[in-house]
């Protein structure tokens, strides 16, 4: 994490896989948009690196994930509200 609240790429696939939501990358458009999918959810989203603190705020909310999640990734898993 850098003082601006970025979070790297990698470290936000795996607190979002850790969460249940299913990670692939869109393949008809550009290189950095992914398909984010749990339950009922499906977003199209551009996942830059590093990933944008408003973005991380913005997954954490759609998803259920707590924000401190993604910023410390070895607590991620379990406390998600959305099943």
């Amino acid at each position: 994490m850098s003082e601006t609240g970025e979070v790297s790429l990698a470290d936000v696939i795996k607190v979002l896989e850790k969460n249940n939501v299913s990670v692939s990358k869109e393949e008809n458009d550009a290189p950095d948009m992914y398909v984010l999918a749990k339950g009922d959810i499906v977003k199209v989203v551009r996942l830059t690196h590093p990933v944008s603190r408003k973005m991380v705020h913005y997954l954490a909310r759609i998803f259920g994930i707590g924000v401190h999640e993604f910023y410390h990734p070895e607590m991620a898993g379990g406390s998600s509200l959305i099943q």
